[in-house]
């Protein structure tokens, strides 16, 4: 039993028997010196890789071509490049989308899944929460988004945006606006967008006939 020791059980504390305390301004270099060892390091999603990306896209192309089937959707990667999908969304039925053939382009990073792919419609869409450009504006691809999400769920979720538009946080104005303004306009609208991917998905056909006749 030591000095200090033998003063506590004896019920008197002397500071003096208590080992020297740190100068505070050595302390605060010492933080500082760790906060600055912190700030070098990497941030988490610099530890992505594209073997750990392409790993999970073929766990996700796998779910889609060997799973359940599931309705409404359907993607699969370029020939060439799994980080390049191209996925097609069947208009949901009992909607003014319904009979529509959509197609979409996602573009997946080295973050994924840890970071949601940048998804755009290539079919021309009228749509409150789809910009002109046909890129989507909607939580899952940003905020909300989950590592858990795979590619059918969100396809899934873009879907189920067609068909139940947000007007409040609108990326094509005149949409909402017609969509608030008068629901029966708005679907006529969207009933020519249908026309319009369909008019689209017969021109890509005719066009593989006759790079098939080549």
């Amino acid at each position: 039993m030591d000095a200090a020791d033998r003063e506590l059980d004896d019920g008197v504390f002397n500071p003096a028997m208590l080992p020297p305390e740190q100068p505070v301004l050595e302390r605060a270099r010492e933080t500082a010196a760790g906060l600055a060892r912190l700030a070098l390091l990497p941030p988490p999603s610099a530890a992505a890789s594209p073997e750990l990306a392409q790993k999970r896209l073929m766990r996700d192309l796998k779910k889609m071509r060997t799973g359940p089937a599931i309705d409404g959707i359907s993607a699969s990667p370029d020939a060439t490049d799994i980080m390049r999908w191209t996925a097609v969304i069947f208009g949901p039925e009992d909607t003014a989308w319904d009979g529509g053939i959509f197609k979409l382009e996602l573009l997946f990073t080295a973050e994924y899944p840890m970071a949601p792919p940048a998804v755009k419609f290539l079919s021309k869409l009228f749509h409150p929460n789809v910009y002109v450009d046909g890129k989507i504006c909607m939580a899952i691809l940003k905020s909300q988004w989950s590592p858990a999400t795979d590619v059918s769920a969100l396809l899934l979720s873009i879907r189920s945006l067609l068909g139940d538009p947000n007007p409040q946080s609108a990326a094509n104005a005149e949409a909402a606006e017609l969509l608030t303004r008068s629901k029966t306009a708005y679907d006529a609208r969207v009933k020519q967008v249908v026309e319009w991917s369909l008019d689209a998905v017969s021109d890509d056909d005719d066009d593989d006939d006759k790079d098939g006749s080549k």
